[in-house]
């Protein structure tokens, strides 16, 4: 029989919090096999208005939205946060007047530029492996699809068509394949691609997942890579979807009156990380995939946007 060790409290309540979700999440581990999103970090942009001007600056907090801070040294526009190690994470910043992949390490406060590419660089997402980053550019000439290799540090542009704007992306979970957003047949649709196998790869075969809305964006691939959830344009209002890749349907999963948009799959691949979208305000939500009921998680003033947990708890 498994044995745990005594826990000992603080009596402090934000620690005392971390080491219940911490001491919970290795029970569910052991006994159930599940990796809970009890002992992970949200990150996220909350963009406010100070002294006129706008900010968005990049926030972390527990799964729950307890314990709310923001990370120092950043002081420029920034999107998209995700976690490339404990000690790294890397954003979109727009203090070089385009936007721009900058990494930050969480130890040093230390941010500089990612890549070594010109033009713009904007909607980052990274392998589950954390040996690929992909990312959409214009350093092309048009908004494409590229793929680095964090191993080799090699760009190569990976999906491209005259006339045609490339977006956000998202790796399968074994990394052999990639989801993302193209307007190359008049609407913005999701597609999916298989990664190359050699340097040379200009205008693969790529196959469309999502016809029923006529505007979809931000997919997600499911950790069982079952599934892929989605924002779409339903009627005037976006919505969160999903696409089953057994059965080639799509569902509808939030019927709300604001825009919900950004899903992100959790790690216990039983809910979703998203975020609303208003005139007035932007809140990030957790939805349970199966009931579809959800938890608003978010607290205090801004637009917070670009939710993502991470594969581990981010200590400051």
């Amino acid at each position: 029989m498994e044995k745990f060790t005594p826990i000992a409290f603080s009596e402090r309540l934000s620690k005392d919090r971390k080491t219940l979700h911490s001491y919970v999440h290795v029970l569910g581990k052991k006994l159930f096999s599940i990796d809970s999103i009890l002992d992970k970090t949200l990150l996220y942009t909350n963009r406010i208005k100070k002294e006129g001007k706008w900010s968005a600056e990049v926030w972390l907090c527990d799964y729950d939205g307890e314990n709310t801070k923001t990370l120092k040294g950043l002081f420029s526009y920034c999107t998209h946060p995700i976690l490339l190690s404990s000690k790294e994470l890397l954003f979109v910043s727009y203090e070089l007047g385009i936007p721009k992949i900058f990494s930050y390490n969480i130890q040093t406060k230390i941010k500089k530029p990612f890549l070594s590419l010109k033009g713009s660089q904007v909607l980052p997402a990274l392998s589950k492996d954390k040996k690929f980053l992909s990312f959409v550019s214009d350093a092309a000439g048009r908004p494409d699809l590229f793929l680095y290799s964090l191993k080799k540090r090699e760009i190569h542009q990976l999906f491209t068509k005259a006339g045609s704007t490339q977006a956000s992306s998202s790796f399968s979970p074994d990394g052999k394949n990639i989801a993302f957003v193209s307007d190359q047949e008049g609407s913005p649709k999701i597609y999916s691609l298989a990664l190359p196998k050699t340097k040379r790869f200009f205008l693969p075969e790529i196959l469309l997942l999502t016809k029923k809305n006529r505007s979809s964006s931000s997919p997600s691939w499911s950790l069982d890579g079952k599934k892929l959830i989605y924002s779409a344009k339903t009627g005037k209002i976006r919505q969160i979807w999903m696409y089953d890749f057994v059965t080639k349907s799509e569902t509808q999963i939030t019927f709300e009156k604001k825009h919900m948009e950004n899903p992100k799959w959790t790690s216990d691949n039983r809910h979703i990380i998203c975020n609303s979208d208003t005139e007035n305000f932007a809140e990030i939500y957790l939805i349970n995939v199966y009931n579809k009921s959800l938890r608003k998680i978010s607290k205090g003033v801004g637009f917070k946007k670009f939710p993502t947990l991470t594969s581990t708890r981010v200590q400051l």
